[in-house]
């Protein structure tokens, strides 16, 4: 059995799914997916919601702050604590394993039947032995109509996602003091990059701040996508539908670029977050970083 804590948003949710799949799958282990985060959310965090369930994915769902008296929802250190010197480990799991770093780090082979993980798993290396598995399960489940026109439209064209983070990067204090808020010129310099090598180009904008969007880059050949503040999978979804993508530094964009299945170009930006780690485990070799 592969325990796995979820948090953070949607990105966020995917890479540790991602990452307990992959590990399920190759020790042929249930996946037990634990959603308690989402209901106890440091004051310090922006306010997220479980949005896996939009997905096939395959896994039981848990809440470990109603199974366990020992569990103490914070992440990393004190449960760690908490697990040591408690006899009987959250959920009966009789390892835990809290992410050291943020870089890839090879997980061991001599894992226990029962097993907790606790962290981020940021990197492709923890999965991409599974893509075709991921593809397929990271297809939304509720596809509208004009959901399917639009990603149909996009698909014919020669189109560019670019998202554009803005909201907590600007808005919350604990966010700022960690990411870095992609500015005009990555966009500028990443829009000449692809712009320089296609041509008949159609951009489309993802943002939480859709009227800065319009007001810095109206002079493109663009349109924004608005209305998915409730899907956020949606956006996503059409992201995989374009053939170039330029991403913020995000895990959100990393996916629609990561999970789309044209030849295209993908543009991330060199800085990631304000202490200069430049996640290079996370961004494929044929990436281009600016």
């Amino acid at each position: 059995m592969i325990g796995i804590k979820l948090l953070g948003g949607l990105g966020n949710q995917m890479f540790q799914y991602a990452f307990g799949r992959a590990i399920s799958k190759k020790l042929n282990s249930p996946l037990i997916l634990d959603t308690a985060w989402f209901y106890n959310i440091p004051k310090s965090d922006t306010p997220r919601t479980f949005d896996l369930n939009s997905y096939k994915i395959r896994g039981s769902l848990i809440r470990s702050d109603q199974e366990s008296p020992f569990l103490i929802h914070k992440t990393g250190y004190l449960q760690k604590i908490i697990s040591k010197l408690s006899k009987k480990n959250l959920m009966n799991f009789p390892q835990y394993i809290v992410e050291k770093k943020i870089e890839f780090s090879k997980i061991s082979s001599n894992l226990k039947e029962k097993t907790y993980f606790d962290g981020y798993w940021q990197s492709p290396l923890y999965f991409e032995e599974i893509r075709e598995i991921l593809l397929d399960e990271f297809t939304p489940v509720d596809i509208k109509g004009s959901d399917e026109e639009l990603a149909n439209e996009i698909e014919l064209k020669n189109a560019v996602s670019i998202h554009i983070r803005r909201g907590d990067y600007v808005n919350n204090e604990y966010a700022k003091s960690r990411h870095l808020v992609c500015d005009h010129g990555y966009y500028e310099r990443a829009i000449k990059h692809i712009s320089n090598l296609e041509k008949e180009i159609k951009f489309y904008f993802f943002s939480d701040d859709p009227e800065w969007v319009k007001k810095e880059f109206s002079n493109l050949n663009m349109e924004v996508i608005e209305g998915n503040h409730d899907r956020p999978w949606m956006d996503i979804y059409l992201m995989t539908k374009c053939k170039h993508h330029i991403i913020a530094n995000s895990s959100f964009s990393w996916w629609g670029a990561w999970l789309s299945q044209r030849d295209g170009i993908t543009i991330a930006p060199k800085s990631w977050f304000t202490d200069g780690n430049t996640m290079d485990d996370l961004i494929p070799d044929s990436w281009v970083r600016l």
